[in-house]
């Protein structure tokens, strides 16, 4: 592919990222601003918000190794019972 195809891409996947990234902060900060209106101290909000970072992250992390897994056998298996692959001695 042409290098200024390629640039392009990697142009509009950044776009979609950072206007995403903007709507949910957007909508992150009202959250956080109505806790904080209630009577949620700093120190609750960021303890609120890394605990759930990190059971996202490791929920994430796990659906990705077992997904990864999981394509790896299947795109594996038509392949390990034959030996067309192999080079003969």
């Amino acid at each position: 592919m042409p290098s200024w195809f390629l640039q392009r891409l990697r142009y509009r996947e950044r776009l979609i990222i950072n206007n995403t990234f903007a709507i949910v902060l957007g909508q992150r900060i009202r959250e956080l601003g109505l806790l904080r209106a209630v009577g949620a101290t700093g120190r609750q909000i960021r303890s609120s918000v890394l605990i759930e970072a990190l059971l996202i992250g490791v929920v994430a992390s796990l659906v990705g190794v077992f997904a990864g897994r999981g394509n790896l056998l299947g795109v594996s298996k038509p392949y390990s019972s034959s030996r067309r692959w192999v080079r003969p001695p």
